[in-house]
């Protein structure tokens, strides 16, 4: 069983858990143990029992793994740039509807320019040539690539 249910599945979980118990049934392990990761959570103080067992969110943005938060950093950068915006306006724009440091945009969009140059081509197959040549402006340390990644 996936230890991340969603509230309402974690509500029916409870329930259904209770009612077991009320009639003295036995309780499959895959409810056991995903009630044991929950306890096991909030004992060791990383998060509230109710959170631990799905039923609260936490605070703030939910958390995604490292590397995706990155990327969709980047990504979001590369798309204000092709709608327009400078490379300053764009950073400022993504630290605003993320909520995080100017210096964090801009490191994952050093850090990935290429990665989401390729995301980029599978959500636009065709290019205008305008928007072409906007991609290669955004990107000119890596025109050859881009020519690459789009002859393909």
């Amino acid at each position: 069983m996936d230890n991340t249910v969603r509230r309402n599945e974690a509500k029916r979980l409870l329930v259904h858990f209770c009612r077991l118990v009320e009639q003295r049934r036995q309780v499959p392990i895959p409810i056991l143990e995903c009630l044991r990761f929950a306890f096991l959570k909030a004992l060791n103080g990383k998060t509230a029992l109710s959170q631990a067992l799905g039923l609260e969110r936490g605070r703030g943005r939910p958390k995604l793994p490292h590397d995706q938060e990155q990327i969709q950093l980047a990504y979001a950068v590369l798309e204000e740039r092709m709608s327009g915006s400078s490379y300053t306006d764009a950073v400022a724009c993504v630290s605003d509807n993320f909520h995080r440091s100017e210096t964090v945009v801009k490191n994952a969009f050093r850090a990935l320019s290429q990665t989401v140059i390729w995301q980029f081509r599978s959500a636009h197959p065709k290019l205008t040539a305008e928007q072409f040549n906007r991609l290669k402006h955004i990107s000119k340390r890596q025109v050859a690539k881009i020519d690459a990644i789009y002859r393909e």
